[in-house]
């Protein structure tokens, strides 16, 4: 019996390393992003967003989080979209990586995917040149009539390593 039972840990955690599990959410209408969930702490819907003064115009606002304040990277300023107003546009995403509690301001949240590593290719084969992308991959959009969709994964750790150093960054 507990040779059957290690046998069955040991195709679990193969088939954990084969799968990434992406939260799916939107930075403008049309395109779908994802990020793994390994590094998100948190999902939270409409915050109120406070504007704050940084020395990047990327990392401008806050929320209040249970009485936590936690400033938030805007990722479609980031990326290169313009912000939209509108009441299910404005979420953020809270993350945790090397210790460091992060926000980041994104529009509509979709779902929870699980895609299988295999199927991500490289992103340079699809876009020209966006250095915060890691891959891009697809997921069939059951409220589009399961028309098929690509998902671009995004990759905050290259983001959090650009914005140690503010002058790099150019959004």
């Amino acid at each position: 019996m507990e040779k059957v039972l290690n046998t069955f840990a040991k195709r679990t955690q193969s088939v954990r390393e084969n799968e990434l599990e992406l939260l799916l959410f939107r930075l403008n209408a049309t395109q779908i992003f994802g990020i793994d969930t390994q590094k998100v702490r948190e999902v939270v819907r409409q915050p109120l967003f406070r504007a704050l003064r940084t020395p990047h115009r990327c990392i401008n606002v806050e929320a209040s989080i249970r009485g936590t304040s936690i400033s938030a990277i805007d990722l479609r300023g980031l990326m290169g979209y313009r912000d939209v107003i509108g009441e299910h546009e404005n979420n953020m995403i809270i993350t945790e990586y090397n210790g460091s509690v992060q926000g980041f301001k994104v529009g509509e949240f979709l779902s929870v995917a699980e895609i299988s590593r295999q199927d991500i290719s490289s992103i340079s084969k699809v876009v020209h040149s966006d250095k915060y992308l890691t891959g891009i991959s697809t997921i069939m959009n059951v409220e589009r009539m399961g028309r098929i969709d690509p998902v671009f994964i995004i990759d905050l750790e290259i983001i959090l390593a650009e914005l140690v150093d503010y002058e790099t960054l150019t959004c």
